[in-house]
């Protein structure tokens, strides 16, 4: 079997935020698809939650990520931010803080497959 598209997990994230629903955590190869009109088919990716959040300088934030359809509910991820000057986050447990104004994407990666990832926005006021 071909494997899914996966460049387009954060897409598939929103949209499965916004309709909500659950899904098989069984295994890639029998991971449920979403037909696309065009006829490709994308994996469902995971959700970070929130997906957007505003704090204070010193302000601290866990946000939550849901595993992909086709991995297990307890899949590991790993956490990255965009600029770990204005938000840092902890690569391991995903902890979020806020370190001065602007704004920062921060991102769960799948640790079996780091090109499946899911996004935060988090904007720092003072």
């Amino acid at each position: 079997m071909e494997r899914p598209i996966r460049a387009l997990a954060v897409v598939a994230a929103l949209f499965v935020s916004a309709v909500g629903g659950a899904c098989d955590h069984s295994t890639p190869e029998t991971a449920p698809l979403i037909e696309q009109p065009s006829g490709t088919c994308i994996s469902l990716g995971p959700t970070v939650s929130p997906n957007f959040a505003t704090l204070s300088p010193g302000d601290t934030l866990r946000p939550t990520v849901a595993a992909p359809c086709g991995f297990p509910a307890t899949a590991p991820f790993r956490w990255s931010t965009s600029d770990s000057k204005i938000a840092s986050v902890d690569s391991v447990t995903g902890l979020v803080t806020a370190q001065a104004q602007g704004s920062a994407t921060i991102v769960a990666a799948l640790v079996a497959d780091r090109t499946i990832k899911g996004a935060m926005l988090v904007q720092v006021k003072p």
